[in-house]
């Protein structure tokens, strides 16, 4: 392969791997996280939308 389609490959392989995280909901994220370091501290809890009550 020459160097632009090695780089376009790991450019859509970059890609895939963002919407894939970007799609992992924080609950399994904490899950993981507590089964491989369960002395962790805790991960904050997600915030409401206090802002628009706020105004």
């Amino acid at each position: 392969m020459d160097a632009l389609t090695e780089l376009r490959t790991m450019l859509v392989v970059l890609g895939m791997v963002l919407v894939i995280m970007a799609c992992v909901k924080s609950d399994r994220v904490r899950g993981w996280r507590a089964s491989l370091y369960p002395s962790g501290e805790e991960l904050p809890a997600r915030r409401s939308s206090s802002r628009a009550s706020s105004s």
